[in-house]
């Protein structure tokens, strides 16, 4: 099921729409092509919360269509009494709708990433541009002290950027990753609609 509306976030106007999203296993040849090509640097970023501590391997591939495979790995490094990660998000995932192809991968992988790793739940979840995959069926499949997640990725065709990744466990530890942005023309557009929308709504009030 799909739901849509509108919203207006930081100036920018954004459809809010929630959607279940089943993952799907593939190479990552399978998803850009016999040559996937990294667009920058792969990123490493360390999260920590009261009772967790992890790291999020991030990186961009691309082909030669302008489409992006955003790829992610999670690390759980805590201690002894530290949480496993149980659920791993995204925002803002821009692009992301019903149409979201996201999954794990299975092959292909990009040197400074890990084959194997815990596996997430067969769905995520959209809501508006937050992105939501799971690590907590069946039993066992949350990511424990030691061990890390297989590859992930969403795809898109908005250019790689900064946004910000969530490791949860109860509690959230956060920190900037790689993912898709707008670029400076299509924000402007963004903009002008959301504008747009908030003068017409107000001229039907006045009438």
């Amino acid at each position: 099921m799909f739901l849509a509306a509108g919203v207006l976030l930081g100036g920018l106007w954004m459809t809010a729409s929630a959607a279940v999203i089943t993952l799907e296993p593939k190479p990552l040849t399978d998803l850009l092509g016999a040559n996937p090509a990294p667009v920058g640097a792969l990123r490493t970023t360390s999260m920590t919360a009261a009772t967790l501590e992890a790291e999020v391997d991030s990186q961009a591939y691309t082909n030669d269509q302008g489409l992006y495979a955003y790829l992610y790995q999670i690390k759980n490094i805590g201690q002894t009494g530290d949480h496993p990660v149980e659920m791993f998000t995204l925002y803002p995932f821009w692009g992301a709708n019903d149409d979201l192809a996201m999954g794990y991968l299975t092959g292909d992988i990009p040197a400074g990433f890990s084959a194997g790793g815990n596996l997430p739940e067969d769905e995520g979840f959209v809501s508006e541009e937050l992105v939501s995959i799971y690590f907590t069926l069946p039993p066992g499949a949350e990511i424990s002290i030691g061990q890390s997640s297989a590859v992930l990725y969403l795809m898109s065709d908005y250019v790689p950027g900064e946004i910000v990744g969530n490791v949860i466990d109860g509690s959230v530890a956060a920190g900037a990753v790689v993912g898709p942005v707008p670029e400076p023309g299509t924000v402007c557009l963004l903009s002008l609609g959301g504008l747009m929308f908030l003068r017409r709504r107000t001229k039907f009030r006045g009438n």
